[in-house]
């Protein structure tokens, strides 16, 4: 039966009445990774029974004082590259983006990023529990996969709060960070048809098209200016080694414009297309290589911050291991012009 005390119940109260101390009380309660699975039961159950409900103001208070001591102490987070290299992330404007996002975050935060490439170093998933575990290191960050889709990863996540960034096919499932591919193409075919466009293509690789569950496809069909149906004959899936097939499908499409998926260069694919040099290109993926054409830049840097956002709620509300519910947070991108400038004015959303 539950008490009905006259005053708010204390975690001195659940220590008396489970005979232990109030430490173990408090750390119990915030699902600390030292206390046991029994004993943390346990005291969830007599919390429960004796009506304990947590004081939000301190709640609150002691999320302030975390935040004051990682000012005094430098936290670190790690953030893990499963397929990404250090030379990748030179090379590529939306990784650069995302990484000084994240570090930038962490920094006003005054938490440290520290790095790990799991392909390049060569580091299994047991190596780098140890060494995470040995460094003191709490909050991990999973940075995007690319060439590895696939993947599952066996760690003791009891020890972490785990945040994960992008559609990546990789197990567990944590919470998670990603663009919103799929409002960004709406965005992205409402823009070309305002420039008079109909007959609107999409160039995907068969490998994306899957580690993002046809997210940017049913999008694409969704808003498209043509019926579904003859829209569907406007996409195309790119494999290795099959241009030429590529290049005669793409001359019986008639399009006028081509909206390109993932990282590859619109030149290039309008080049292996021999596509008319009146073809309007778009991309999903702008970057800097990119002007010239219109695209949606996906603003990776808020991407970066919003994952360390998300890995500090974590560590604040004490949610270690794997979730039962995963949440995902979206971070929208904005339309870019041919010249290089976000659009002054935004494309009408396509519900209202």
């Amino acid at each position: 039966m539950k008490m009905q005390p006259t005053s708010r119940l204390g975690l001195r109260e659940i220590a008396e009445a489970a005979n232990c101390s109030l430490m173990t009380v408090s750390r119990a309660l915030n699902n600390a990774p030292r206390v046991s699975a029994a004993t943390k039961a346990r005291i969830h159950d007599l919390a429960r029974e004796l009506g304990y409900r947590p004081d939000p103001k301190l709640t609150t208070l002691m999320g302030h004082l975390r935040q004051v001591r990682k000012h005094s102490t430098t936290e670190i987070f790690a953030l893990v590259w499963p397929d990404v290299t250090e030379e990748d992330i030179a090379a590529n404007f939306w990784l650069r983006s995302l990484k000084k996002g994240a570090e930038d975050r962490a920094e006003a935060l005054g938490i440290r990023i520290d790095s790990f490439h799991l392909a390049a170093q060569k580091l299994t998933a047991a190596r780098l529990d140890k060494t995470l575990y040995s460094r003191g290191i709490k909050s991990v960050i999973f940075g995007p996969v690319f060439q590895r889709a696939h993947g599952h990863i066996s760690m003791k996540w009891d020890r972490y709060c785990v945040t994960s960034i992008g559609l990546g096919l990789w197990r567990p499932a944590f919470h998670r960070v990603h663009h919103d591919h799929f409002r960004s193409m709406l965005h992205l075919i409402r823009y070309l048809q305002h420039q008079g466009l109909r007959r609107i293509a999409l160039v995907i690789p068969t490998e994306l098209h899957r580690r993002m569950f046809g997210v940017y496809w049913a999008a694409f069909l969704g808003r498209h200016p043509l019926p579904p149906d003859e829209a569907a004959k406007l996409v195309f899936f790119t494999e290795k080694d099959q241009a030429k097939n590529l290049r005669r499908q793409w001359k019986l499409a008639r399009a006028d414009a081509m909206i390109v998926a993932g990282r590859a260069d619109v030149r290039q694919v309008l080049d292996e297309l021999e596509a008319k040099d009146t073809t309007i290109g778009a991309t999903l993926f702008w970057g800097p290589e990119s002007v010239g054409f219109a695209g949606i830049d996906q603003l990776s840097g808020l991407l970066g911050a919003a994952a360390v956002d998300s890995a500090v709620a974590s560590l604040n509300r004490s949610e270690w291991g794997v979730p039962a519910v995963p949440h995902a947070l979206l971070i929208g991108g904005k339309v870019v012009t041919p010249s290089g400038n976000f659009l002054t004015n935004e494309p009408e959303s396509p519900t209202s």
